[in-house]
């Protein structure tokens, strides 16, 4: 909301890290926060900076295309630049960047089509399945779980059909207050031109510069506000998906009792079905004001019981973020600039009765002024009731500054050899906090790997809420993905054990796959593989991925 921030520019992304290739995390906290690490994990120094490979050091094979069909689609934006080619070959997560970083990524498409017009999608599907060409859906490859893997038989010829060239906001029905857009539109585009009309979606997942509306339909995406204006499959009225069969255009009604939801089974398909080129969603008026309250609690669990009660008692805060101790500590760390400020913090908690772990919390109402006033001040009543600590907003602020830039405090640690992944579920309030214990003690007994593990509540329900785990740990150089592999499912196996969900928002893609049976059950993988049959029978369309 007034964000006002610049129209994304694919072109300066980098290829092995996040965002832009001139922008970088502020230096000063990087290096402290690297310092921190090294001396959590006995480091006498930080390993020598990598240097990714450049384009040129990248074995990328000659096209495997026909002249046939690059003469066909070559001005239709069709691309077989080695730049365009390598960007388009994997997505953002840390398995994604170490192969690109260690030059190990085994598959290339073949070329980039960068879509020009969707009416021309139902020929391209003619021409992939006389030639037998696999198309991969891309949006603006901010993925995280391999859901733009080049994957299938080695000698598959890969397209990548990149839709960012869609990317108009279509029309506003200022009575129905709902915005017709395109699929390949950015975060940043589509909410300064629905500011501009006294708008907002309501829709910031940590990706916002760099993901498309449609990547966030096709991995039924969250945001930091969805707590109040919903995940993306919530703000969906209709939505146009072009498969191989045809097209489909749900009915654009607020609600409906025909039967199963069609468009429910298209949302979070992943490019497996179809691909998505444009969608209708509701909106809201911008919102007067946006408040914050901030707090500190003794424990992790304190801290669960107040965003429970705060959200059973009907109140419908915008933001709720609580941390555990661990990512407290580390929040801490990169937001306290004077030395004087760390050393008085503890001696703060102690006589507050927080202890020498608490565990941070911010939560914010937005809208008409009135409703953010009244709100705020029942939800800082809740707080106290449940044992909270009320501290100064400016905690809040220092979050929000950051927000969106700490993703590329990643490429940081990565730079000098620290592990650093990521993974996220939802399950009931009864079963929050057994998920969460379950994971510290699995980690805590597992000697293979030396790992940090923090937690933060993110997205919050009456019946349940969203747990965000993140895992730091030194590099086992040489056996990277080895390493990935066995903390991502053993960190998986816990959430499916403890009743969690495989993914609240990241997705399945390739690296969610082999746990969708425990998630779905076998007879339901069946429905879901028999639609994929039905509207792609030739299997054209993002093979590997979730089914």
């Amino acid at each position: 909301m007034l964000l006002d921030m610049p129209t994304t520019d694919k072109n300066q992304n980098r290829y092995w890290g996040w965002g832009y290739q001139n922008h970088e995390y502020d230096p000063h906290k990087a290096s402290l926060f690297l310092h921190l690490l090294a001396q959590r994990f006995a480091l006498n120094t930080l390993a020598p900076k990598q240097i990714p490979p450049t384009v040129e050091q990248f074995s990328i094979p000659k096209t495997k295309l026909s002249e046939e069909f690059i003469a066909r689609w070559k001005e239709r934006g069709l691309s077989l630049k080695n730049e365009d080619r390598l960007f388009h070959a994997a997505g953002k997560s840390y398995r994604d960047l170490i192969r690109i970083r260690t030059n190990t990524l085994a598959r290339f498409p073949d070329g980039v089509l960068f879509l020009q017009d969707a009416k021309h999608l139902d020929s391209l599907f003619v021409d992939a399945k006389k030639l037998g060409i696999t198309l991969i859906p891309f949006g603006g490859g901010s993925g995280v779980v391999g859901g733009t893997e080049c994957v299938g038989p080695v000698n598959n010829t890969i397209v990548v059909v990149d839709v960012t060239k869609l990317d108009r906001l279509l029309s506003i029905d200022h009575t129905a207050r709902t915005v017709r857009a395109q699929a390949g539109i950015f975060g940043p585009k589509l909410e300064n031109e629905l500011n501009r009309q006294g708008y907002t979606l309501g829709h910031f997942p940590q990706s916002f510069e760099f993901s498309t509306l449609g990547g966030w339909l096709a991995t039924r995406s969250a945001g930091q506000n969805s707590t109040k204006y919903g995940k993306i499959e919530n703000m969906v009225q209709s939505l146009v998906i072009h498969t191989p069969k045809g097209v489909i255009e749900t009915h654009q009604v607020p609600a409906s009792a025909t039967g199963p939801s069609l468009k429910h089974l298209l949302l979070g398909s992943e490019g497996i079905y179809g691909i998505i080129t444009e969608a209708v969603l509701k909106i809201h008026p911008l919102p007067q004001s946006q408040k914050f309250s901030c707090a500190f609690f003794e424990n992790f669990e304190q801290g669960l019981t107040c965003v429970r009660t705060i959200m059973q008692a009907d109140i419908t805060p915008s933001v709720v973020r609580l941390s555990d101790a661990d990512e407290t500590s580390f929040f801490l760390d990169l937001m306290l600039s004077k030395k004087w400020q760390k050393k008085l913090l503890p001696h703060w908690f102690n006589f507050k009765g927080l202890g020498n772990h608490p565990c941070f919390m911010l939560i914010a109402s937005e809208g008409q002024t009135t409703h953010t006033n009244f709100h705020l001040d029942k939800i800082r009543s809740l707080i106290r009731s449940t044992h909270g600590k009320l501290v100064p907003r400016k905690f809040a602020a220092k979050w929000k500054k950051d927000r969106f830039e700490l993703p590329y405090l990643r490429d940081n640690l990565m730079d000098h050899g620290f592990f650093i992944d990521t993974l996220e579920t939802a399950a009931p309030w009864s079963k929050l906090l057994g998920i969460y214990e379950s994971m510290k003690l699995a980690f805590f007994e597992q000697k293979s790997h030396q790992l940090l593990m923090a937690c933060h509540l993110s997205h919050a329900y009456k019946d349940g809420a969203s747990l965000y785990f993140t895992f730091m740990g030194v590099q086992k150089r040489g056996h990277e993905i080895a390493q990935w592999e066995e903390i991502k499912d053993l960190a998986t196996n816990v959430i499916m054990s403890q009743g969690g969900t495989l993914s609240h928002h990241h997705g399945v893609g390739y690296d969610h796959k082999k746990w969708m049976v425990q998630e779905e059950t076998p007879v339901g993988i069946e429905v879901l593989k028999a639609i994929k049959k039905e509207l792609d029978p030739e299997g054209l369309l993002n093979p590997g991925k979730v089914v």
